[in-house]
């Protein structure tokens, strides 16, 4: 090799990365093309929507990607299935309130980027208790990311009320019948689990049949 060649590893194993992820994305959406097909969906809006949110999927735990270069360096961000790199400048300047979003919300890809928006747990699941049941059905027909029902379930689990009891049991019934639902509950690791059985004694003691959504939701 000539001496005076200087390789650039940082280019090199950013490009690695990034080609690393496209296969990755391929093999993800490939993968729900198959699964569509098992599901037998009614319809190619259907199909559409599972093979446009398979990259939603959740990944293992511990799994991480490099996402942008900062100051010549590569920097890891955690895995987050509705991570993108230009989420820090959006959340800079994004600003709403909870009533206003629910309005402007009806289909995944709207949900997904005021998801991602959001820095407050609190906040994303007052948002999606605000939502109309249609909407909510029609958002996760298809999908359920793990890590909404896992932000979902510890949030309703404090911010529980009497009041509120009732919204919290339409979003649980409304998750458990999306397609996603059984994925996402196996990944619930064991303290997420014991939350669930508390949510719903808790949802039981103010008078609600949760007999059915305990059927569900059961590990």
């Amino acid at each position: 090799m000539d001496t005076t060649e200087t390789i650039n590893f940082v280019k090199l194993q950013k490009e690695f990365q990034n080609a690393k992820l496209a296969e990755e994305r391929y093999n993800l959406e490939n993968n729900a093309k198959f699964r569509a097909v098992h599901q037998k969906v009614s319809s190619y809006e259907e199909f559409r929507d599972i093979v446009a949110s398979s990259h939603l999927q959740p990944l293992e735990k511990h799994d991480a990607f490099y996402a942008d270069k900062t100051n010549g360096n590569m920097k890891v961000k955690p895995w987050n299935s509705f991570y993108s790199p230009s989420i820090d400048n959006e959340n800079e300047h994004f600003q709403f309130k909870p009533p206003e979003i629910c309005h402007h919300i009806n289909n995944f890809d709207e949900f997904n980027k005021a998801w991602r928006c959001i820095k407050c747990p609190q906040t994303m699941c007052d948002i999606i208790i605000s939502m109309d049941e249609f909407n909510l059905k029609s958002i996760f027909r298809c999908d359920l990311p793990s890590n909404v029902l896992e932000t979902c379930i510890e949030q309703f689990s404090t911010m529980l009320t009497k009041e509120n009891s009732a919204h919290i049991i339409k979003v649980l019934s409304i998750f458990s019948a999306s397609r996603g639902f059984n994925i996402a509950l196996r990944f619930l690791n064991i303290k997420q689990k014991e939350v669930v059985l508390k949510l719903l004694f808790s949802l039981e003691s103010y008078g609600h049949d949760v007999k059915s959504l305990k059927t569900v939701y059961s590990f």
